[in-house]
């Protein structure tokens, strides 16, 4: 019992570890460095890690993708559930309340998001 109480503890420690939210700065790198590369790459693909910008490698993503309606930054993953960082498409977008993905806003029209499956 002990055992998988400390093995459930640090599971819970390492994916909250993954959930760091970038500082000022690296967000302010992003802004110059996402737009161009969102508008580049095909969307509903993986964008390979050698085509990700510096300002994006720093943050050690797990995956970024592009879809119609913005840029995912996958900074980890567990099973079904992915949490990183959103650029959407349109600056007036809006993220949709109780929706799955969950968004919250970081700054600088940047989102965290969560997907739980």
């Amino acid at each position: 019992m002990i055992q998988r109480l400390a093995l459930a503890l640090l599971l819970a420690i390492s994916l909250a570890a993954c959930q760091r939210t970038p500082s000022p700065a690296e967000l302010e790198d992003l802004i110059i460095e996402v737009p161009e590369l969102r508008q580049a790459a095909p969307v509903g693909r993986d964008i390979p890690a050698a085509q990700w910008p510096d300002a994006l490698q720093r943050l050690n993503p797990k995956r970024v993708y592009n879809t119609a309606d913005g840029l995912y930054i996958a900074t980890s993953s567990f099973f079904v559930t992915e949490q990183g960082i959103y650029v959407p498409r349109d600056a007036q977008w809006v993220p949709p309340a109780g929706s799955d993905p969950a968004y919250t806003p970081i700054g600088l029209g940047f989102y965290s998001y969560r997907i739980e499956g």
